[in-house]
């Protein structure tokens, strides 16, 4: 066990990740939901680059080489990486950036909130960038019945029809 660099007391041990990868079947499944252009992208380049949510969440509009099939990230730790996509992605990010040339690449469906900062806004649209909270939620919704069939019989159940 290691020790907290404070206290020298023994750190305990992370817990093990139970999460486990979504099957070639639930896979395919995903790709033929009926989902925003915004998610979809945002899908495919999370499974095609198996970069980390976060770091594709701040991409910008202007961290893209699309003829290249690559975009630079800033990674964990502050360092400027690369991530590369394939053929889906590329398919997709012409339509999800449209005529923008600058600001966040996945934007939210409404307008930012006043206080937003400006580094999360996009000039042109006045969107604000997608958050990871926001992200993960409409994954969630959206695939629930894809990891759990019986969710719409537990719901029928908890609502009482």
């Amino acid at each position: 066990m290691s020790q907290c660099c404070h206290c020298r007391r023994p750190r305990r041990p992370a817990p093990p990740d139970r999460a486990k990868a979504l099957s070639e079947n639930q896979i395919a499944a995903l790709w033929r939901l009926d989902v925003g252009l915004t998610e979809k992208t945002f899908w495919k380049l999370l499974y095609e680059s198996a970069a980390r949510a976060d770091e594709v969440l701040c991409l910008n509009v202007d961290d893209l080489y699309p003829q290249d099939k690559r975009g630079r990230i800033t990674a964990k730790g502050g360092a400027t990486e690369w991530i590369h996509w394939q053929s889906g992605t590329a398919q997709l990010l012409p339509r999800l950036i449209a005529r923008r040339t600058c600001g966040p690449l996945f934007l939210t469906d409404r307008k930012a909130p006043a206080g937003t900062p400006t580094l999360d806004v996009c000039e042109e649209t006045g969107r604000a960038r997608l958050s990871y909270r926001r992200a993960e939620e409409i994954f969630e919704e959206t695939t629930r019945l894809l990891a759990n069939p019986l969710a719409v019989v537990l719901d029928l159940v908890t609502k009482g029809a």
